[in-house]
């Protein structure tokens, strides 16, 4: 259900129902990655929603500050690249996180700019 708006346009009125919905960035199937990291799959709908250049990548929705400090990555950031493998989903990139070892370069967009970030990644010893 909707609230009806009239509108006055060229000489006439008309009437259109709005329906409010979640922005696609929030309804979104999420999914973790480096346990303290929420990633969305960007889409048209969330590639408009953020004004986004690129029309493929993770979004990041929500990063715990721990993380975001040793990582230099924020909320908002869409990661595009891990090393040379594109990124094409939210799963993929989570994949990519999971299985690094080593040096990483991740490539992010982040306010309509691409950025580089080289990451170092240690198994720790149990």
């Amino acid at each position: 259900a909707g609230e009806p708006l009239s509108l006055y346009i060229n000489g006439r009125v008309g009437t259109v129902t709005l329906i409010a919905e979640e922005l696609p960035s929030i309804s979104a199937d999420r999914v973790t990655a480096l346990e303290q990291m929420e990633l969305v799959t960007v889409t048209l709908g969330i590639r408009t929603e953020r004004n986004l250049r690129y029309d493929s990548g993770a979004l990041i929705v929500a990063i715990e500050n721990d993380l975001e400090g040793r990582i230099g990555l924020r909320e908002g950031d869409v990661i595009l690249q891990i090393n040379r493998t594109t990124v094409t989903s939210a799963e993929r990139a989570a994949d990519l996180l999971r299985r690094a070892v080593g040096n990483l370069t991740v490539y992010v967009e982040r306010n309509g700019e691409v950025i580089v970030r080289q990451l170092v990644f240690r198994r720790s010893r149990v």
